[in-house]
């Protein structure tokens, strides 16, 4: 995978963390939605690292919003 692509899943991952953000009332529902786009972009860094050494995880979910 190019440099291009890891932007890209970023981004989808940032737009519905934000989608997240802004529309959440603060109800479990809300929480839990958040809990699981932060643990799916965790695991996206965890094959992304596999495949490539070089990879920066801290970077990578910087860009989707997971802090």
């Amino acid at each position: 995978m190019t440099k291009k692509d890891y932007e890209k899943i970023a981004a989808v991952f940032a737009g519905t963390m934000h989608h997240l953000r802004v529309a959440a009332s603060g109800g479990e529902a809300d929480q839990a939605m958040m809990k699981a786009t932060v643990l799916n972009a965790m695991c996206m860094a965890d094959m992304l690292e596999v495949d490539n050494p070089r990879f920066n995880r801290e970077r990578f979910l910087k860009a989707c919003g997971v802090s």
